[in-house]
């Protein structure tokens, strides 16, 4: 199903599973189980395989995204931490 709806065959689709690109949950039975995020990120890597991409450049920039988005979200979460305790009265220097 996760094939069909990214555009990308099944055995590409284990094959990024094993070099870590998706992450699909395991069911008790083994069963995979692909969710929104992995659909949105097989169809990236089929995007910029498209683009003339190999695969290992795929990697770098799906690692370099992923920590991009990480980053922004530590930064937006210190960034809300300041302004609460600009908020709670705290002297700022």
């Amino acid at each position: 199903m996760a094939a069909e709806l990214s555009g990308v065959g099944i055995r590409s689709v284990r094959l990024y599973e094993a070099r870590g690109l998706v992450s699909p949950v395991r069911t008790k039975g083994g069963t995979r189980r692909y969710g929104r995020e992995d659909i949105v990120r097989l169809r990236r890597v089929r995007d910029l395989m498209e683009e003339g991409m190999n695969l290992a450049s795929v990697e770098v920039i799906m690692m370099l995204q992923d920590e991009n988005v990480t980053l922004r979200r530590e930064l937006a979460n210190l960034k809300r931490q300041s302004s609460n305790a600009d908020g709670d009265g705290v002297a700022q220097n």
